[in-house]
């Protein structure tokens, strides 16, 4: 029985699906190519003429040389693939839903924040960059916030675990991975409990990262705990592009106060507990003070983007550190989200800014 259980994972099933409509597809193309021979010919003329329009369409370069390329390697199926699979209509509708919400959410931040500090402390030039991503992302800089840097997963962990023990108000949790793990365990515990206290937990995963997880039981239980949750994108086995928008974010918000984020995941080979890969390298970082409340209603933008009933916009101040508390200035902090469904590639230009302005080093 176990090995069937272990045999018949949602994780199986999903990878043998696909490979069933590759090779359903693979026959169809070879039975048309090989009694159809004007069907290669009309193949072979959607293919270049598919080149050409990738050449001309606004999009970002490196999409339309990924196309290209499997174009060029597969000039009978390339164009036809790049027309079932790469127009992406489904990441537009995706793109809309988000936009709308963050449309409605940046009338909670305020748009007068800029210190004109900035100017004195840095120059023109980083004023620039900080306007910039304002403008762009609605997300303004902040003083007023004192920041924790963590070279290793297992550092940070530990005040994870301090800051969710402490939590009064919420906890807004948003993870790529979230595995069964002594980390997930660990965690878990302490949102239970919070949850039998009255607190709000939300909890937004990604369906691939976190396949192996969230089984429909398994999702019963953590609801009946009171831990509200939704899924990004839900992995439906198709060969479609839209499901490789994947939310990559690693959020944590505990009562608008304090925020977690950096590359560490939810699994026990983020703290050093798994040694399967070697010793694991991921960093983070950890925000006290005003500017949680921007990484607070990025996690709010995707809630409501996914979940119905949503969170009234009018209602998100309760959400807001309204207690005239602040950390030491120790400079300015800027969180901001950027996505791959929009035209303007903030992140990577924000990068290539940063290495324009340095003068002595950059870390990386």
């Amino acid at each position: 029985m176990k090995i069937f259980q272990k045999v018949l994972t949602r994780l199986n099933i999903t990878v043998l699906l696909i490979l069933l409509q590759i090779i359903i597809f693979g026959i169809a193309l070879y039975k048309f190519v090989n009694y159809l021979p004007a069907i290669t010919a009309v193949s072979y003329t959607i293919s270049i003429l598919t080149v050409i329009f990738l050449v001309k369409k606004v999009e970002s370069p490196a999409y339309k040389v990924s196309w290209i390329i499997v174009i060029m390697l597969l000039p009978i199926s390339g164009g036809i693939l790049y027309f079932l699979f790469g127009l992406e209509h489904s990441s537009k509708n995706l793109n809309k839903r988000m936009s709308n919400e963050h449309r409605q959410m940046s009338t909670l931040l305020n748009p007068d924040i800029r210190n004109p500090n900035v100017y004195g402390l840095y120059g023109k030039r980083v004023a620039g960059t900080l306007n910039y991503i304002q403008n762009i992302s609605s997300y303004p800089a902040y003083n007023g916030t004192n920041t924790k840097y963590y070279p290793f997963g297992e550092l940070m962990f530990e005040d994870m675990l301090k800051e969710l023990s402490s939590a009064k108000k919420f906890i807004f949790m948003e993870y790529f991975i979230i595995s069964e793990s002594s980390m997930w365990d660990e965690i878990l515990n302490i949102l239970t409990k919070k949850a039998e206290e009255g607190i709000d937990i939300r909890l937004i995963y990604d369906d691939v990262g976190s396949l192996g997880l969230f089984t429909p039981l398994y999702l019963q239980k953590l609801k009946s705990a009171n831990i509200k949750i939704v899924t990004f994108n839900p992995f439906v086995p198709l060969m479609h592009l839209v499901m490789n928008n994947r939310d990559h974010r690693k959020i944590m918000v505990i009562d608008g106060v304090t925020a977690f984020n950096g590359g560490i995941n939810i699994s026990d080979e983020y703290i050093n507990k798994d040694k399967k890969f070697g010793v694991w390298k991921d960093t983070g970082i950890r925000l006290n003070g005003d500017a949680c409340w921007s990484f607070t209603l990025m996690f709010i933008e995707a809630w409501n983007a996914f979940c119905q009933p949503s969170l009234i916009i009018k209602d998100c101040a309760i959400y807001k550190n309204n207690s005239g508390y602040k950390e030491p200035n120790d400079g300015f902090v800027q969180p901001f989200a950027d996505s791959p469904l929009d035209t303007e590639q903030l992140g990577e230009s924000v990068y290539i800014d940063i290495l324009n302005q340095a003068k002595k080093y950059v870390y990386i």
